[in-house]
């Protein structure tokens, strides 16, 4: 490609390095201007249509750098660079096997380039594969040890395997790196949460939430902790806050409907469930919640079809085996109860809530023996959980049973 172009003595380089500085800048539309100008001056410079796709992209305008980074590629396709930029278009345009597929070529091109093994790390950890997604970011950690996207994206998968204090130590890395990093702080949040340190985690969430205000997941988040700490009419105004930046985010909704069932505003929170579910309907929490908000309701025969199908998508899920148990034995019906209740005790042993369910199912069914150890050990799991008056009551009225 020749330096003076093809028109007159205007100068394509020239007007990639003013793009450059434009993007340095933060001026994503007017890089996007002489990015344009230079393909328009040389059409056959891959680093001008490569340029333009980079413009695009900050400008959310993913379709569009896609098309740019895809003519980036056909015109050098040796250059990574152009393998990257599509590949981080395809991200975003939520087509994650394509975008691996550009990640990998990118670092078979170019092995020591961090930012695609970071592309991988993103794209495995969106596909569940997690075990990989772990060893792409470790690559690019070893590459840039310094970079704080790297620690996070690396805790996001951690916390996703369920290593929580490794998952912590990433992400306070990331943080000391960058403490004006968002996504550190609001994931930091997230992770302490899961390990019940509400108040810290809440602190963590507040800094994310000031210097990422439009950030829905720190609201939410934000909620949980709250939840945590017992306020939860903040925990609400902070879901209500999520729901309004992230209006298609079905944890949010699904949060919002969690603290307004707690308030006693079923209704409401049945609402909010609904919405939950139509936008993710393969959330089973998100079922078991609404099978809780229609019980409360008195709409029994739809609480037990929310139950069923929370267990029918995951088998697993502990509270939509006990939800299942507390419809059934409202309805006589507790011999099906106590088999529920079995499969929930096998997935979750140390649920308060089973026990004190199992011990009605037993009392129905005229064993109050067996009710009463189950009583027992509602109490003995949580002494001083909300609820547990009525627990000891009943225990007292049992022992005094001839």
């Amino acid at each position: 490609m020749g330096s003076s172009g093809r028109d007159g003595g205007a100068d394509p380089l020239a007007a990639i390095a003013r793009g450059d500085r434009a993007m340095e800048e933060g001026e994503a539309g007017e890089a996007l201007e002489s990015y344009g100008e230079a393909v328009r001056l040389d059409p056959d410079s891959g680093g001008a249509h490569a340029g333009r796709g980079r413009a695009l992209g900050s400008l959310g305008r993913y379709a569009e750098a896609l098309e740019s980074y895809g003519e980036a590629v056909r015109i050098e396709p040796g250059r990574a660079a152009g393998h990257q930029g599509r590949g981080e278009a395809l991200y975003f345009l939520d087509r994650d096997e394509e975008a691996l597929a550009a990640f990998d070529e990118a670092v078979r091109i170019e092995p020591g380039r961090a930012a695609g093994h970071q592309g991988r790390g993103e794209a495995l950890y969106f596909l569940d594969r997690d075990e990989e997604a772990l060893a792409a970011f470790d690559e690019a950690v070893r590459i840039e040890p310094d970079n704080d996207r790297m620690h996070a994206g690396r805790g996001r998968v951690l916390w996703h395997l369920g290593r929580s204090a490794e998952a912590l130590a990433a992400l306070d890395e990331a943080a000391r790196l960058d403490p004006k990093n968002p996504d550190a702080y609001a994931w930091r949040g997230r992770v302490l949460g899961h390990l019940g340190r509400s108040a810290e985690a809440l602190a963590a969430l507040d800094e994310a939430a000031r210097l990422d205000p439009k950030n829905p997941d720190a609201y939410a988040w934000r909620g949980d902790a709250l939840h945590g700490l017992g306020r939860n009419k903040e925990a609400l105004e902070s879901f209500d806050e999520a729901v309004r930046l992230g209006p298609g985010d079905a944890w949010g909704h699904e949060g919002r409907g969690r603290m307004l069932f707690m308030l006693g505003r079923s209704a409401e929170a049945l609402a909010a469930f609904d919405e939950a579910v139509r936008l993710d309907p393969k959330s089973a929490g998100a079922r078991v919640w609404r099978g809780r908000s229609l019980i409360d309701l008195g709409r029994s025969a739809e609480a037990l079809e929310s139950f069923d199908e929370a267990v029918r998508l995951d088998p697993g899920h502990a509270g939509g085996h006990i939800g299942r148990c507390t419809v059934l034995g409202s309805l006589g019906r507790h011999g099906e109860a106590l088999a529920a209740l079995d499969k929930a005790d096998r997935i979750g042993p140390e649920n308060r809530d089973a026990y004190v369910a199992r011990a009605l199912s037993l009392l129905c069914l005229g064993r109050p023996e067996e009710a009463l150890a189950s009583f027992e050990e509602a109490v003995r799991i949580d002494p001083g959980g909300k609820g547990i008056d009525r627990v000891r009551r009943m225990l007292q009225r049992l022992d005094g049973m001839p």
